[in-house]
């Protein structure tokens, strides 16, 4: 590091300052009276004083400024990411240890060299290296987005990837990994021939069943180096065997779709496990099982979809209900209709009442039977009918206008679980025709998205729900404005699956349907989890104005098959509660949640079940071409284990692989530093203690 004087003037001022201090010094000191009788030296001393706390001031109006060079020196960095999946450890039957040996002698000769960050990915990403191979998935692109936040500007001489090359979450990484600027050497663990085995590929299966109903299962079975031989397959149910089938295996390269349509005929959440019988020679036998879960229901509804007319939208919420084996959807316009609406538990009504249909005797019938019903607001909305109702909304000064209308998602909205539909960005979509006017509740109104136009954010509702009360005869839901299906072409589009706006419709329908007392303690959690997933729960508690409150404490105590039980404490978050417990053993679990308010205690219980998630055992077989691939369009190679130390000689020859240097740069002002304004008052107030002290005042 060095030092530079810099200034708005010369520095040469500094000569004349200095004859002009000692001169003005000298000439105060000349003709004073008042130290007539001291000694030279102290003369000398007050007057030494005198001039340099004049020069130091007059120093500073030159503007000095001092500015520090210091040049860094920094040495590359390599990041060696390690495979921690499962397949790993299959695929060499449980044998790493030497593998770990020949690693950390590799580590330890890279570290004499250059600077070394280690990390670990599997299902996530850890900073720092693991040898366990326990992790139930393989995630590439989690590696490459957290290299990309976490090592910003550093000098990256390389990236060193030890895997066997299968993935199976997360995109190809030979494309995930575009974005990075330096390149990556792949070491390729595994073994890329064909293994002999005999595993249970995939299981396809809906998540719910209807009690009394047939759900179908499709088992996706596959065989190398067995033709010839046959195996038992067999599906188990709480250790009941409701499958059991002989496969024959026609040949040495084997796959078979198996389908069977399988009875729900218990109520609440099943477990399932498939198993095929082992074969002499096999590679391993971790793959012959897989479990699946279902969540078995008795609570199927029919929705009817009534209409003005035909209309795009109709067909659109016509597709997503099909999703959802518990709805049974009907569709009539509103002049061909001759059913009995009080055998449906919800209507949908599209641009009802119209012009043309009122549909108040229709209305009327629906209300003292206490259906809910969803509304549909278009251009053949007519809003004067509509405003008689009672539903609770109003739609004021109206005069069939409309405006284009996009959507935007209400956070605080909390009826029912919105992280989806929060992900799916729907403010991105297409806008919708909704009715121009002044909308008015006369009751509370929970609003999932409020209306943006032409880019204002309004306080305008664009879907929204009633809770039956007071105000209303019902419980009523409202999407104000039509063109919904180009949303479910929109998120075709973008996520090539329709998923986020069948669900949207789903949970609107679902809400809508459910008859069922608001209850003042509501605990939220999914029943089936994966065994990597975390377990996250969240209660909400409404005080008596049901207004969401999170000032008591709420406990949990969750219960194993062994009647093993386990007590959590929730935290508050926003106005509600959160509770992560992180990971649990395969099995089925219950839980009760609890809370004491206004003098009364609160009671909320439910289940969940926790099913194996075995994807790395499917597939062993080392997917060396990937990581060749990896490497070579990154500007790196592929190595294997035995050749690592031709890969720190390889990094050694790379020119591109160097020390960078940088300098900064920091400038102060002599007026800023504090320590130079106090020698200055010191100087001063000496030159008045000596006057004082040697009697000259």
């Amino acid at each position: 590091m060095h030092t530079e004087i810099l200034s708005k003037y010369s520095l040469w001022f500094i000569l004349p300052l200095l004859l002009f201090s000692a001169f003005l010094a000298w000439y105060l000191y000349r003709k004073d009276e008042k130290i007539t009788g001291l000694d030279g030296w102290q003369i000398c001393l007050m007057a030494t004083a005198r001039f340099l706390s004049i020069f130091f001031i007059g120093f500073l109006l030159l503007s000095i400024a001092i500015r520090y060079v210091s040049i860094k020196i920094e040495e590359p960095l390599i990041i060696v990411a390690q495979d921690n999946s499962e397949s790993v450890k299959l695929a060499n039957n449980g044998q790493t240890i030497n593998y770990k040996t020949k690693f950390s002698n590799f580590l330890k000769g890279l570290g004499s060299d250059y600077s070394v960050e280690t990390l670990s990915f599997g299902e996530k990403v850890s900073d720092s290296i693991s040898y366990s191979f326990n992790e139930k998935e393989s995630n590439f692109t989690a590696l490459f987005e957290h290299l990309e936040k976490e090592y910003v500007n550093y000098n990256i001489g390389a990236l060193v990837i030890a895997s066997d090359g299968i993935y199976n979450k997360g995109i190809n990484p030979v494309y995930s990994a575009k974005k990075l600027s330096y390149p990556i050497y792949t070491i390729a663990l595994g073994d890329s021939s064909r293994k002999k085995d005999t595993y249970i590929k995939d299981l396809l299966n809906n998540p719910i069943a209807f009690l009394g109903d047939k759900f179908p299962l499709e088992i996706h079975l596959s065989s190398f180096g067995f033709s010839g031989k046959s195996v038992n397959l067999s599906v188990l149910n709480n250790g009941k065997t409701i499958i059991n089938e002989k496969i024959d295996i026609k040949s040495n390269d084997f796959f078979k779709k198996l389908h069977f349509d399988i009875e729900a005929e218990k109520k609440g959440l099943q477990h399932y496990h498939v198993k095929i019988s082992a074969l002499d020679g096999e590679f391993t036998t971790s793959n012959n099982y897989k479990s699946f879960a279902i969540d078995v229901i008795d609570d199927k509804k029919k929705v009817l979809v009534l209409a003005n007319s035909v209309h795009p939208d109709i067909s659109a919420i016509r597709e997503a209900l099909k999703t959802n084996k518990n709805i049974l959807t009907d569709f009539y316009t509103v002049d061909s209709f001759d059913k009995n609406i009080e055998d449906y538990q919800l209507i949908i009504f599209h641009q009802l009442p119209s012009f043309k249909h009122g549909v108040k005797n229709l209305f009327l019938r629906l209300n003292r039977a206490k259906i809910p019903a969803l509304f549909i607001l278009g251009s053949k909305t007519n809003i004067a009918i509509l405003n008689t109702l009672n539903t609770g909304f109003k739609l004021m000064k109206n005069q069939r206008a409309f405006e284009l209308s996009v959507a935007y998602i209400n956070n605080k909205f909390n009826l029912f679980e919105i992280e989806q539909i929060k992900a799916a960005k729907f403010s991105n979509y297409p806008p919708l025709v909704a009715p121009f006017g002044e909308y008015k509740m006369a009751g509370k109104a929970d609003i999932l998205m409020y209306q943006d136009i032409k880019g204002i954010k309004t306080e305008k509702p664009l879907i929204f729900l009633f809770a039956e009360n007071d105000n209303t005869l019902g419980k009523y839901g409202f999407i104000c404005g039509e063109g919904i299906w180009k949303w479910r072409i929109n998120d075709y589009r973008e996520n090539e699956s329709h998923t986020n706006f069948d669900g949207l419709i789903n949970k609107l329908v679902h809400y809508l349907s459910l008859n069922i007392k608001k209850e003042r303690f509501v605990v939220h959690a999914k029943r089936i989890f994966n065994e990597n997933e975390p377990i996250i729960f969240r209660a909400d508690y409404y005080n008596k104005s049901y207004e969401l409150n999170n000032e008591a404490e709420v406990s949990l105590e969750i219960t194993n098959e062994e009647n093993k039980k386990f007590s959590y404490l929730f935290s508050p978050y926003n106005s509600s509660y959160t509770l992560n417990i992180g990971q649990l053993p395969v099995g089925n679990y219950s839980y009760t949640a609890k809370t004491r308010a206004e003098g009364k205690t609160f009671v909320n219980s439910g289940s969940f079940i926790i099913v194996p998630l075995n994807v790395e055992a499917v597939n062993i077989q080392a997917n060396f071409p990937m990581l060749f691939q990896l490497a070579h369009e990154n500007g790196g190679a592929m190595f294997l284990p035995d050749s690592l130390d031709r890969l720190i000689s390889n990094f050694k020859l790379d020119k591109n692989i160097k020390a960078i240097s940088f300098s900064t740069k920091d400038i102060t002002d002599l007026i800023e530093l504090k320590w130079l304004f106090f020698i200055i008052i010191g100087l001063l107030s000496l030159e008045w203690f000596l006057r004082k002290f040697f009697g000259s005042y």
